[in-house]
């Protein structure tokens, strides 16, 4: 059956659960485009950010003292200060221009999109399946220590609680989503009890049924 739209696969995370990993993996099998730093090139190139900050801000609301820090550093014309390097950009604008970019992407061609809120922001886009991995505690501190050579199992943990609350906080307040809300996706997977292979798996016999009937 001949198919008009791309095929998209939004795939949202938990930290530490492989999802970069399972994504190229999905990637790679179904000859999709990966996209991953695209979309922070471009949000930076608009509006006139370093890529870094951009990074730096992936799914986590600014807090308040790095608000009136930029404030501050734009500095003031009357006081003879330097502006700032960049402009200063609200969360609301930062995110609004990725999901354009988001949009614009996924409607040109099949993909596979970690992050990004893309499982959100894309609502009922054709050929759209969205994917959530999760895992025990223990498993990602493991594979977090792995991935980021961390000694400390404690150090592991705490970082996976902010990345947790940080995205938590996020999603709810841009599009008013329960992040881990199962309802919210087509496919939950453990990673902790499903290996990275499996899962693979399982994307592309979606994926691949959806090509066959339409």
């Amino acid at each position: 059956m001949e198919h008009t739209h791309p095929f998209v696969i939004a795939i949202s995370r938990q930290l530490g659960c492989g999802a970069a990993h399972i994504g190229r993996l999905v990637a790679q099998r179904l000859q999709f485009h990966y996209i991953d730093r695209e979309v922070i090139r471009e949000a930076a190139r608009n509006l006139g950010l370093q890529e870094a900050e951009v990074r730096d801000r992936e799914e986590r609301l600014t807090s308040v003292w790095e608000s009136i820090l930029k404030v501050f550093a734009v500095g003031s014309p009357e006081a003879g200060a330097p502006a700032a390097p960049y402009p200063v950009v609200q969360d609301q604008e930062l995110f609004a221009v990725e999901a354009q970019i988001v949009r614009k992407l996924a409607r040109e061609q099949s993909c596979v999109i970690v992050g990004k809120a893309a499982a959100h922001v894309l609502g009922e886009t054709p050929g759209l399946l969205r994917v959530f991995l999760h895992a025990p505690m223990p498993c990602r501190a493991r594979r977090l220590m792995e991935v980021d050579r961390i000694t400390d199992q404690a150090e592991a943990c705490a970082r996976i609680e902010v990345s947790d609350e940080s995205r938590e906080r996020f999603l709810r307040a841009m599009v008013g989503a329960d992040w881990t809300d199962a309802r919210c996706y087509d496919l939950c997977l453990n990673t902790g009890r499903v290996d990275f292979v499996q899962a693979q798996e399982m994307i592309v016999t979606l994926v691949e049924n959806a090509r066959r009937t339409g």
